[in-house]
């Protein structure tokens, strides 16, 4: 399971079975929502006017899409 942490900016990886953090992952400035498919975590970043594509395997960022606007 992922969550975001608009404050922090993060996204953080939990264990739903033990509910212990798994990760966490910088993903931009004011992440939003969080979605899962197609392979990835993807996060709304509002503040960065982007789309952050995670890549759970490796639990890092690995493309950011900037929208221009900011996604909710």
């Amino acid at each position: 399971m992922s969550v975001p942490d608009s404050v922090d900016g993060t996204v953080v990886r939990i264990d739903p079975a033990t509910n212990d953090v798994r990760a966490t992952i910088g993903a931009g400035r004011t992440v939003g929502g969080v979605a899962a498919g197609d392979g990835a975590v993807w996060a709304a970043d509002p503040g960065g006017d982007a789309l952050v594509r995670i890549d759970p395997g490796h639990n890092r960022v690995a493309e950011r899409i900037r929208l221009g606007t900011r996604p909710t």
